[in-house]
C-alpha cells in the first residue's frame, strides 16, 4: 500500500479536519480518494478503508484558486 496515506494524515496536509474529509466526499468534492477491499453485499454499509494518494492531494491543492493576502493598514 506504499502512495497512500489514511483519512488523518490527507486531513493534515490539507489543514482540514477528517469529519471535512468525509463530508467532501459524501458530497462528491474535494480530493480524489479511493477504498480498499472488496465491496459489500447488497444491503450492507461500505465499511471498507479509505485512502487518498500523494498525487491526488497535489492535484487538488493545484487545482484550488488562488487568492491575494488581504493588505495590512
Amino acid at each position: 500500500m506504499n502512495g497512500y496515506m489514511t483519512p488523518v494524515q490527507a486531513a493534515a496536509q490539507l489543514h482540514v479536519t477528517v469529519g471535512t474529509l468525509a463530508e467532501w466526499r459524501s458530497k462528491g468534492c474535494g480530493p480524489d480518494y479511493h477504498k480498499l477491499g472488496t465491496e459489500p453485499d447488497d444491503g450492507r454499509q461500505d465499511r471498507r478503508r479509505v485512502r487518498y494518494r500523494q498525487t491526488d492531494i497535489d492535484a487538488y491543492l493545484h487545482a484550488m484558486p488562488r487568492t491575494k493576502p488581504i493588505a495590512r493598514r
